[in-house]
This record gives C-alpha cells, sequence and structure tokens, in this order.
C-alpha cells in the first residue's frame, strides 16, 4: 500500500529536480551569454564574475574572485564609489546607476556604465552590478569635442602661431 505513494513521492522528486536543473540552466545560458559583464560584490569582494566582463577586463575569474573590487577601479573613482557602497549596503538610497572607470589587465582604462541593485547571495546581502562597456562612446564624444575646439580656434585665433598652439593643446589631452 505504502510503495504507490512512495514511488508518487519519487516521481515529485524527480520532476522537481529537474525543474531546478532547467532553471540553472537557463539562469547559466543567460549570465554567460550576456552583452553586458556581470558581478557580484559582497563584502567589499568580488565573489562572481561573468565571462564578459572577464573578456572586458583580460582579467580570468581566477584572477578577481576573491579579491576587493576597490583593485579594479580608478583611483579618482574610488573614494565616491566606497562611500556609495557602504550608504548602499547600509540601506541608503543612492543612485543605482554610473559610470565610472575600470582598469583591465593591461592597465589600461576602459569606461563603463553601471547599473547596480542589492541582492541576497549566499543568504547575505550583496551587490549586482551590471557593466556596460562605453569606452568606444567615450573616445568619439573626446574626438568630437577636441575637433569642435580646434574649429573655434581656427576662428578665434589671431595668428598661426596662436592656432598652432590651440591644436597642440587640443591634440595633447586626446594622448595618454
Amino acid at each position: 500500500r505504502q510503495l504507490p505513494e512512495l514511488k508518487q513521492k519519487e516521481r515529485e522528486h524527480n520532476l522537481t529536480e529537474e525543474a531546478l536543473r532547467e532553471s540553472e540552466e537557463k539562469y547559466r545560458t543567460v549570465v554567460n551569454s550576456a552583452n553586458d559583464g556581470i558581478v557580484i560584490v559582497q563584502d567589499g569582494l568580488v565573489k562572481f564574475i561573468n565571462p564578459r566582463l572577464s573578456a572586458m577586463s583580460g582579467y580570468s575569474a581566477e584572477e578577481v574572485l576573491g579579491r576587493p573590487f576597490a583593485d579594479f577601479l580608478s583611483p579618482d573613482d574610488l573614494p565616491d564609489i566606497k562611500k556609495s557602497y557602504d550608504l548602499w549596503m547600509a540601506g541608503r538610497n543612492v543612485p543605482a546607476k554610473y559610470e565610472l572607470v575600470l582598469h583591465k589587465k593591461t592597465g589600461d582604462p576602459f569606461f563603463v556604465e553601471v547599473n547596480t541593485s542589492i541582492i541576497s547571495y549566499q543568504k547575505k546581502p550583496a551587490a549586482l552590478i551590471i557593466a556596460r562597456n562605453f569606452t568606444a562612446r567615450k573616445r568619439t564624444e573626446k574626438l568630437k569635442d577636441s575637433i569642435f575646439r580646434i574649429s573655434e580656434s581656427a576662428i578665434s585665433s589671431e595668428s598661426l602661431e596662436e592656432l598652432f598652439q590651440s591644436i597642440h593643446q587640443v591634440i595633447s589631452n586626446l594622448m595618454p
């Protein structure tokens, strides 16, 4: 008499396990295929990084996991981001979307627009950060601005020497 009940429970258990497996597979596919970088930061440490952010930064997941997120920030951004992160983790209302500079493994900077939210990760609060690389757009904006500034100098310069100095200044700002 208990045998049919046991088989029914076993079938239910198998269906539940299969649903969980499918759910995990969908999650893994979405996260690993995303065009944006995804990182989870908990207690200031990187707990997860997806393949896209690895490709953007040049770091493998193994090189990043367990390290302070601050290691990858521009020194200029560090104080503001640390303050926002601390306030945010304390439940305070801070902007969830902003731009910052990260550093690749090569040391080169790259610009990202991040969108952040608080999640529960391994039963503790953590920051889920979605990072979109906009380095190319930033470079294009800088070039357009430089061309505009050169045009202004061409109109307002009173001598060829003054124009050359202005152009030299604009170009030197484009170079690292």
